[in-house]
């Protein structure tokens, strides 16, 4: 497969590991076959605070039609609770299509006999209330506010149908919604806004008989306040699967239009709060279902693309102005697979559940993890016994407890006409780093303070914190949830100190220049020593604002940017910039300074100041482009190692060098000047096997000639370029 990746500039990297350890263990697994021996569906999982799992889904029953709704509670040792039984009184099928625990109670969503249906049970598995429509339909969506405020879509005779219950679990308001002139409207998503707002999406069929996708918008109390209709260029079958929201209120859909021709094609839409589309993508020969969004409104999608011969399983990532980022699929050329759920979780990490199956061959599940750069972290796949003839029928979901659990409930094939539940119990390896943190100056410990584990999202720039941990009085440190995963440690002063200025591992403030770390076991004596500040508490600050070509062409605040305040080699204090890019260096005696801005991504930038018995105000900073960047290439494997001439060639500032690795490894890519100094690194980290490009942009570097070179365990080639400015 063909990998892009975004890098940053990185001098060594820390691999320590003695044994190979797994990234993902199995605890336990569970097989619930119902009482009639028959077929067994899960369609949903869930779990509680105290690490208790709830698996709902269809089971047939001893006559009573198809299936009844089935609900098992197992604890966290994977220890059968309860199981509860639902039998409409129709006595014909029932079937749940969504589940959620909301204060200690449990709502289902389904149909009964064909009919909306709402469960709620208690923890303990007592029935609480029912309430069924009458009319055909079914409820298939749950979402809550943070407040307990439950609200569950779907479907009632034409129309769509809402229910809202308060965080006591009563019933406020249902309502129906028409659009119209269209009819046999169908609800595919259900999402909550950031300002109150509902929002639904799905199909419904215009007055000629074409299906379009519409987007519904509600006031928190359901009243109606816009729809829009999507509509394609072709005029025949369009729309939406799934809903996401941005921070800033943008609403973006996911789904599929089709051509005359009969041809699937994805599209994303982004709108306003109004329902003004901001932008629109479209991928030929594709399909788009799970779409979300993380806390630096990345998005991502899975579905299914066209690789030239066949559709596969993809996930695709655009940054915030719908501009795709990476693209990764896998899938073989014997099995036919889907992905059935996606979860963003922690800002870092995409989570995929996958179904494959062949007729003839063993069904299996497959849950694929990967960072937010695209990078696979680790999968496992199940596989059925050998009658397994297919696995279509159920769908595989994924549930989270704490920071490391990890569930799903599948369906598993136990003879050629009957599925049941299969439950399975996951925990994700992570490990512990620790050492001690100590002053440069004098080697006496650093008695307060606080380090993070720091994880760069590429494509957005993005700086996030995935574990933190206080330093002790003794100067010990240490962190318990680190991921395996390329990260960088700093360290930090507690707030309104004048102790030390941000510190990366093992000891510098510039990023470029620190050592990340990359655990596959626990790692003990990682010390750093930091820059002490030697200064009073003292009546002037310095302030600004710290922005960035963020999102090109627009200039844009930046996160995170460390500005140092220097009085010649003696640091008097720092700032660091917020959300907004904002900044404050206070305590500040009057006297020449020197700013430093660092913010890992982007080239320092520097300027002198005077305070003269007066606060300074906008002394503001614009770091430029990033240093690294990404160019998406074709899906494909390299049969050898192989590094190509750089494009452009001569170039000035920016080129591109694109590697290929066949195998897993550790590469270095390293830039070089004639005299044979290392300038910068580029790469130097385990990547997955696949093609890569990465920019390097030689702002600051002289005119001349430049070497770069690609090595890894077994392979080691250089070559020559040529920067004219």
């Amino acid at each position: 497969m063909l990998k892009t990746l975004r890098i940053s500039f990185i001098p060594v990297l820390l691999f320590i590991t003695s044994l190979t350890i797994s990234q993902i263990n199995t605890n336990w697994e569970s097989i619930y076959n119902g009482p009639a021996d028959g077929d067994d569906t899960p369609y949903s999982i869930t779990t509680d605070e105290f690490g208790n799992v709830y698996t709902a889904g269809c089971s047939k029953g001893i006559n009573t039609g198809i299936g009844d709704i089935a609900i098992i509670k197992y604890n966290s040792l994977g220890t059968l609770i309860w199981e509860r039984r639902f039998n409409g009184i129709e006595n014909n099928t029932d079937a749940p299509y969504a589940m959620l625990l909301n204060n200690n109670t449990i709502y289902i969503a389904g149909h009964s006999a064909g009919k909306p249906l709402i469960l709620n049970y208690n923890t303990d598995g007592d029935l609480i209330f029912t309430l069924l429509l009458n009319g055909y339909g079914s409820f298939s969506q749950i979402q809550k506010r943070n407040n307990g405020e439950v609200f569950i879509s779907g479907n009632h005779i034409d129309s769509l149908v809402i229910v809202k219950f308060n965080n006591n679990n009563q019933l406020i308001w249902y309502k129906n919604y028409l659009i119209p002139d269209f009819s046999n409207n169908v609800c595919k998503s259900l999402k909550l806004g950031n300002n109150g707002e509902i929002l639904i999406a799905g199909m419904t069929n215009n007055q000629i008989g074409n299906v379009d996708g519409f987007l519904m918008k509600l006031d928190d109390n359901g009243i109606y306040l816009w729809t829009k209709i999507y509509n394609s260029i072709y005029n025949l079958t369009d729309y939406f699967e799934d809903i996401t929201v941005s921070n800033n209120g943008n609403i973006i859909v996911s789904g599929q239009t089709a051509d005359s021709l009969s041809h699937t094609h994805a599209v994303i839409l982004n709108y306003d709060q109004l329902g003004n589309i901001v932008w629109q993508k479209t991928r030929q020969s594709a399909i788009y279902r799970n779409i979300d969004t993380d806390n630096m409104d990345n998005i991502y999608v899975g579905g299914m693309v066209y690789n030239g011969s066949r559709s596969v399983p993809a996930i695709i990532k655009y940054n915030q102005s719908g501009n795709e980022i990476w693209l990764r699929s896998f899938g073989n050329e014997v099995y036919s697979e889907y992905i059935y759920d996606m979860k963003v979780k922690n800002c870092t990490n995409i989570y995929l559940a996958i179904l494959g199956s062949k007729f003839g061959l063993p069904s299996y599940t497959e849950i694929i993890k990967f960072n937010s750069n695209g990078i696979q972290k680790w999968n496992r796949k199940n596989f059925g016994p050998v009658f397994d003839t297919s696995l279509g029928t159920g769908a595989i979901k994924l549930a989270f407890h704490g920071f490391n659990k990890l569930y799903s409930a599948s369906a598993v094939i136990s003879n050629p006409r009957k599925n049941d539940f299969h439950t399975t119990s996951y925990t994700e390896s992570y490990f512990s780093i620790s050492g001690y943190v100590t002053y440069k100056d004098n080697n006496q410990p650093v008695t307060q303070g606080y380090v993070k584990a720091l994880y760069f999202d590429n494509s957005s720039s993005g700086i996030i914190v995935v574990d933190s941990a206080e330093i002790q009085s003794n100067g010990f440190y240490s962190l318990n949830k680190v991921p395996n995963d390329t990260l960088d440690l700093m360290f930090y002063q507690d707030d309104e100190e004048l102790n030390f200025v941000p510190t990366y591992y093992i000891s510098t403030i510039d990023w470029r220049e620190a050592t990340p770390v990359y655990a596959t076991q626990n790692l003990t004596n990682i010390n750093c020593q930091v820059f002490r500040i030697n200064n009073n508490s003292n009546p002037f600050y310095i302030s600004g604002q710290i922005s960035a070509n963020i999102d090109l062409p627009a200039v844009k605040p930046i996160k995170d940017a460390i500005i140092y305040v220097k009085s010649g080699n003696i640091f008097k204090n720092y700032g660091i910039s917020d959300a907004n890019g904002n900044y404050t260096s206070a305590y500040l005696p009057s006297g020449s300074y020197e700013l430093i801005t660092y913010r890992k991504g982007f080239v320092p930038v520097s300027q002198n100041v005077i305070i003269n018995n007066n606060n300074l105000n906008n002394i503001n900073f614009n770091l430029g482009n990033s240093i690294i960047g990404i160019q998406p290439v074709t899906n494909e494997i390299p049969e050898s190692f192989s590094l190509s001439q750089n494009y452009p060639n001569p170039f000035n500032p920016v080129t591109t060098i694109k590697f290929g690795l066949p195998v897993s490894d550790f590469v270095k890519l390293e830039i070089f000047d004639v005299l044979g100094r290392n300038i910068n690194t580029l790469v130097n980290e385990k990547l997955n096997a696949g093609i890569y490009t990465v920019e390097w942009n030689s702002q600051n570097k002289p005119s001349g000639i430049y070497f770069y070179r690609l090595s890894g365990s077994n392979f080691s080639e250089t070559r020559k370029m040529i920067l004219i400015k």
